[in-house]
């Protein structure tokens, strides 16, 4: 790769960064406190690049010309120019944020995460506030339901929000994934939505479950532990949040 390609793939991957932290796409891949050091990565990366264009244009490069090329300079050329070519598919995934941001994580990927939880801690849990339904984040509720033995689950309504995930055999899950960097940690949280209110939504689709704490569901005990079950009281369908992960 020589000066010139490598400027300007700083400049195109430093303008990538700042249009997705500009906005809200960045949320997509990272938790919502990195936006601030997204936004100065990608102004530093811009700043370096134009500088060293500046720097290495022709009216301010100095030195002798470069002599007549012979067999070894034209082969030297010749790898020299396949290397720059190469090293211009490094762009592709800056076209991707570009042209094609791709989607938050949705049910593909919580489908294939099998991977156990750990809560933060098993002591007690201090109760719910107050509220009917009290708005709930998906990973509490399953902590509570799961490692505090539903206690201060009990006689409360709850709203959780999430997105459709399918259970194996029937039924769905009303899902969250929760990072705690970016979406290269992600993992998934399931909650099982019963019910004769819980009604059938298609896969990824956004929805508002309000309902009550009905237990653990042990069919998936094997593969990805209890999971717990909220009794649908009633389940709407919304639009996706702009952070769509929790963390």
């Amino acid at each position: 790769m020589n000066r010139d390609t490598g400027n300007v793939l700083l400049v195109l991957v430093g303008g990538a960064v700042l249009r997705i932290a500009a906005g809200d796409t960045y949320l997509r891949y990272v938790r919502a406190g990195l936006r601030v050091p997204l936004l100065l990565a990608g102004a530093i990366l811009v700043v370096l690049g134009l500088v060293s264009l500046w720097r290495e244009s022709p009216g301010r490069r100095s030195g002798p010309p470069p002599a007549a090329a012979g067999s070894h300079e034209h082969s030297h050329g010749h790898e020299h120019s396949h290397g720059s070519a190469v090293a211009w598919l490094l762009l592709l995934p800056v076209f991707a944020i570009f042209l094609v941001a791709p989607p938050a994580l949705g049910s593909y990927a919580a489908d294939r995460s099998t991977a156990a939880r750990v809560p933060a801690t098993t002591s007690d849990y201090p109760p719910l506030p107050p509220g009917d339904p009290v708005p709930v984040r998906l990973d509490e509720f399953e902590a509570r339901a799961v490692w505090d033995q539903g206690r201060t689950l009990s006689d409360r309504r709850v709203t959780l929000v999430g997105f459709v995930s399918n259970k194996p055999g029937g039924g769905y899950y009303v899902t969250r994934i929760v990072i705690t960097c970016c979406a290269a940690d992600a993992t998934a949280v399931r909650i099982l939505v019963t019910g004769p209110a819980a009604g059938h939504f298609d896969k990824d689709t956004w929805i508002e479950v309000e309902g009550s704490y009905g237990g653990l569901d042990q069919s998936r005990a094997h593969e990805i532990g209890p999971v717990a079950e909220l009794q649908a009281d009633s389940v709407r369908r919304i639009s996706p949040p702009a952070e769509q992960y929790e963390t």
